[in-house]
């Protein structure tokens, strides 16, 4: 999640502007794949919360939650594909993903 905190305070969210995180690139998969949408958005979840938790200054944590907040809010508003919704209707019954070991 480190580097996660690292693009989100070193790279501002744009639309088609490869210097900054490519919010429209990130957003259209999300709308077309269920699977990746549920992930990125528990691990977002996730990042909030350890975010809070980690030492940094004050204005680095406000930074972080504000880009996390825009790109979820960005993800949520975007239309999804019919192929999402009708993945979505399946929801969280079967698995979508593979379980992976954690590396420390």
């Amino acid at each position: 999640m480190i580097d996660l905190f690292l693009l989100l305070l070193n790279h501002e969210l744009r639309d088609r502007d490869p210097a900054g995180i490519e919010l429209d690139r990130i957003v259209g998969l999300t709308a077309d794949d269920w699977g990746l949408y549920t992930t990125a958005t528990d691990f977002l979840a996730d990042a909030l919360v350890l975010a809070t938790r980690t030492p940094m200054r004050d204005d680095a944590r406000a930074l972080i939650a504000e880009r996390i907040g825009e790109l979820r809010g960005r993800m949520e508003a975007a239309p999804k594909s019919a192929r999402w919704r009708l993945r979505s209707r399946v929801g969280r019954r079967i698995r979508w993903y593979r379980v992976v070991e954690e590396v420390i």
